[in-house]
Formats: structure tokens, C-alpha cells, sequence
């Protein structure tokens, strides 16, 4: 509908009739209320016909929705994307799923719940909780696009913006006709007789324009039902005490918590002493006092054999002030056998454990003061991790592998030293992370999880490396119109070339 007449002419179709429905026999009234209004001009009506009615979640309401502006929710993009996902938002609907089905004693979800999101990413990751959940590929969450045409008795539409990633388009159209707009429709005419919306509103309403995500949100306000999150994922029975902490295998904690804040760091501090195989701790910003408070644990880790990888922002990226103390923690970490990974730009704040457990929250766990710790949610899932962790590497040629591994940058082709991994227009590279140096190399180069060139087999194969004779940069293996040649990895500044 990207050039058709709803672009051109759409804020005056409905006056013209060309959008008037007689009735709406598949959608409760309060949803098509709004529908209507909205889109339609106030000229499609729900369906007189007697309506069998059943409430989800013991609402009275057909319309309910989760305000997360309270728990601080933080949406990130994946590298090398324009997507989203919030992790935060995927516990919940995750809860709102199983107590759904429960309710409906559903052992397929799908089969009267649908889950939308704007986001490609965020559906990912809702899909993967959702398999672990109830043991089998189920589709129940779906891009806006893939749901035009289908419809659920139970919609759950997760509007999934937040800081740090910001507002994306779609939340920010004013008129009826805009694409934002079409797709808030489609979202939200696929439910039949219950729509839940999930939303931090707080941070959607931070806009003088009055926006069609504006307007749906005061319907639900005006009409809706707000849910309590804390019965949702039973929170009104957390935190537990750190002694029952202390004395169990994490039994007084559920596969989803959001954790207070001051029992974090112990309960951090734990599962690392228990981690057995690896450990990524993702912390955009590394000062000296926060990382005097994890160094001890993540070096008795590193001599257990466990894996320790440390990502974040270069020291430049973190601040003029900060850049120093930034360096100086880096090569403490790396003293300590632990691989850091660094990147001009990092907003996830995470940690996973083995990757079974993924910590997600509101500050940098290598930074924070302990009595800035924030929101702190713990989220027990493999398939979680690994998705997490595949929006977090660099893209790749060779795809997912089921494993969980965030790849190591990839050393600098021509001093050997660290890369920082970069975002440009035209896709992700890595560069030498000193700036004397202008060695580059680009992802497509890199094989996924071993940070080494994709045609850089001399280490297994026991060829010797292939150096440019023009800049001393290693040459890569490359097809092109006349068949495979050698090129520079500095290309384009180095254009130097050899047959294969």
C-alpha cells in the first residue's frame, strides 16, 4: 500500500465512503471503537449479533494493557540492523502467554493467541521463549506484515520502544494514512475478542505531537483495564531473603524475576562462582571502583577454565573524561586472561552465565555505584541466550549456530593488535584499536564465533599467511567476474590484487 490511493488521497477516503464497513462481525466493540474513529472516520460499527465473551487474565475488560514504564525498559538494536528488541517486554509477554493458556488449557498457544510487534528482532525473541516454553515450533509471534489477514481470539501487541535505542517511525506517524498508522491498524483489527497491549508509556508519550500511538493509548486508558505486572510474574512474593537464596539452588527464583536491587550483587556474585563454562558480561561503561568490585570473581573464574568475555564501548566512545580509566580497566581485564571485545557503540546492558541465565537491566554492571543499581530482571533460558547473543555479534555468511557464542573481534591485520568493532552506512567492519594504525577488515571477512578471516586458513591448513606486498595487510581470498583472486583486506585504500 506504499503508493496506493490510502498514500495519496487517504485523510479524505473515508468521507467519500470508500472505507465504510456495515459491520464488524469478528471484533468486540471496544476494539472497533477505536478502529473506527481512527482509520475509518466513525463509520464502521461493530456487530449487533449475540457475542459469546470471554475475558482473559480475570479482566472485566476486553481491552487491557502493561504499562513497563515503571520497570525502565531498555530496547536495543541488533548490530548492524534498524530493528529492535526489548528484552524486558518478552518476560512479560511470556508470562501473559502462560497464564493465557492456562486459562484456556492450551498446549498450542497459537491456537487462540497471536503476538505482534513492529520489530522483526523482538519477535524473534518472543518466538524462541515461546517454543522453550511449550516444547515445539508454535507460531504465535509475528511481524505486523505476516499478520495482515489473520486474526486471533486473544491479540498481544507489544509496542516495543524504549530508551536507549529511541522511538522508531512507525510510533511517531500523526495521520491516518501514514504507514505508522496502517500498521498500528492491522495490529490492532487482528483481535476478535480480547486486545492486550504492552507498552512503556512513559517514554511513547514523550512527544508533543498528538500521534496515532497517542491516540491508542488513551483509548486503552479511557476504556481498558490496566494489568498488574508484579501478580503477572509473581513478584508479589519476590525479592525473596538472601538467606533463602543462599540455602537453595536458586528454587525461590522462577525462570523470569525481576531481582531488587540490592540482592543483585550477591546473587550475581553466586552464579558466577558456580559458572562452569563461559561468562559475557556486556557493560557499555568500565570504571576503575566498579571494576574493583568483579575483577576478584571473574579472575577465579578464568582459572577455573571458565570462558570470560567482557564486552564494551571503546575507551574513546566512553567519554573524554572517562577514556583514561577506560583503557587502564581494559588491560587489567585482559591481564587476567579475560577476552574483551570492544565497540564504538554498545547499549545492552547484560551479562549470561553459562549461557543458561541472562541478566538484563537499567545500569553497567562494571560501573555501577551500589546504590545506583536500578532494575536488575533475570531471565533462565537457553534459547533466550542465544538469541540475545546472535543480535549482539556481527553479522555473518555462515548463519546461527546453536551454540552460544558472541564472537571475539577479529586482530588487525596489519599490527596484530585488538579491533573495535564499527556500524557504518554501509555495514559492520572492524578497525585497529590504535589510531595510529588504519588497518580495517569487514565483517563478511570474519567466520562466525572465531574472529579470524572467513579465507584466512593457514592456521589449520598449515599454508603460510599471504601478505600484501603493498601496505602489509593480508590478502583474502575473494570470487569475482573472472573467477577467485587474492585481495587486499585494506581495500578500497589498498587496491593491490594476485591471482589464486
Amino acid at each position: 500500500m506504499g503508493n496506493s490511493l490510502v498514500r495519496k488521497w487517504g485523510r479524505n477516503l473515508s468521507a467519500y465512503g470508500y472505507f465504510t464497513v456495515a459491520a464488524y462481525n469478528r471484533m468486540h466493540q471496544d476494539i472497533c471503537s477505536f478502529v473506527s474513529k481512527t482509520f475509518y472516520g466513525g463509520k464502521v460499527a461493530p456487530s449487533v449479533n449475540e457475542r459469546t465473551e470471554t475475558r482473559v487474565l480475570r479482566a472485566k475488560r476486553s481491552l487491557t494493557f502493561i504499562d513497563t514504564s515503571t520497570l525502565t525498559p531498555r530496547a536495543a538494536k541488533p548490530v548492524g540492523t534498524y530493528s529492535r528488541y526489548n528484552l524486558l517486554h518478552s518476560g512479560i509477554i511470556l508470562g501473559l502467554v502462560r497464564e493465557i493458556a492456562h486459562q484456556f488449557s492450551l498446549t498450542n498457544p497459537s491456537e487462540k493467541i497471536g503476538i505482534v510487534s513492529r520489530y522483526a528482532a523482538q519477535t524473534k525473541l518472543i518466538q524462541a521463549l515461546i517454543n522453550a516454553e511449550f516444547d515445539g515450533h508454535v507460531r504465535s509471534a509475528a511481524t505486523v506484515h505476516r499478520f495482515q489477514g489473520n486474526e486471533k481470539h486473544t491479540m498481544i501487541v507489544d509496542l516495543t520502544d524504549s530508551e536507549p535505542a529511541g522511538r522508531g517511525q512507525y510510533v511517531k506517524d500523526t495521520e491516518n494514512f501514514e504507514e505508522g498508522a496502517r500498521l498500528i491498524n492491522v495490529a490492532v483489527s487482528r483481535a476478535q475478542e480480547n486486545l492486550v497491549l504492552v507498552a512503556d508509556i512513559r517514554h511513547l508519550q514523550k512527544t508533543e505531537e498528538f500521534t496515532i500511538v497517542k491516540r491508542l493509548l488513551a483509548h486503552f486508558r479511557r476504556y481498558g483495564q490496566e494489568l498488574d505486572i508484579e501478580r503477572l510474574l509473581g513478584l508479589d512474593t519476590l525479592p525473596p531473603s538472601w538467606e533463602e537464596i543462599a540455602a537453595s539452588s536458586d528454587s525461590s527464583l522462577q525462570k523470569y524475576d525481576i531481582v531488587e536491587a540490592t540482592l543483585f550483587p550477591r546473587l550475581f556474585r553466586k552464579e558466577l562462582r558456580e559458572a562452569k563454562d563461559i561468562i559475557v558480561v556486556a557493560s557499555p561503561i568500565i570504571t576503575r571502583k566498579g571494576l574493583k568490585r568483579w575483577l576478584p570473581e571473574l579472575e577465579a573464574a578464568v582459572e577455573r577454565g571458565v570462558a570470560v568475555q567482557v564486552l564494551t564501548r571503546s575507551p574513546e566512545a566512553q567519554g573524554d573524561t572517562r577514556s583514561a580509566e577506560a583503557k587502564q580497566a581494559i588491560t587489567n581485564l585482559r591481564r587476567a586472561g579475560v577476552q574483551v571485545d570492544c565497540r564504538s557503540s554498545l547499549d545492552e546492558a547484560l551479562a549470561f552465565t553459562d549461557g543458561e541465565i541472562v541478566w538484563e537491566g537499567t545500569h553497567n554492571i562494571l560501573s555501577h555505584k551500589q546504590r545506583d543499581l536500578g532494575r536488575m530482571s533475570r531471565l533462565v533460558s537457553a534459547s533466550a541466550c542465544r538469541q540475545v547473543a546472535d543480535f549482539m555479534s556481527p553479522p555473518s555468511q555462515d548463519g546461527r549456530t546453536e551454540e552460544f557464542r558472541i564472537p571475539e573481534n577479529p586482530k588487525c591485520p596489519r599490527c596484530s593488535r585488538h579491533t573495535v568493532l564499527q556500524s557504518g552506512q554501509y555495514g559492520v567492519y572492524f578497525t585497529c584499536e590504535d589510531p595510529r594504525c588504519d588497518g580495517k577488515i569487514d565483517s563478511s571477512q570474519v567466520r562466525r564465533g572465531r574472529g579470524l578471516p572467513r579465507d584466512e586458513k593457514q592456521e589449520t591448513s598449515g599454508k603460510q599467511t599471504l601478505v600484501c606486498t603493498q601496505c602489509g595487510g593480508l590478502m583474502i581470498l575473494k570470487k569475482g567476474r573472472y573467477g577467485r583472486f587474492y585481495g587486499c583486506s585494506n581495500y578500497p585504500r589498498c587496491k593491490h590484487t594476485r591471482n589464486a
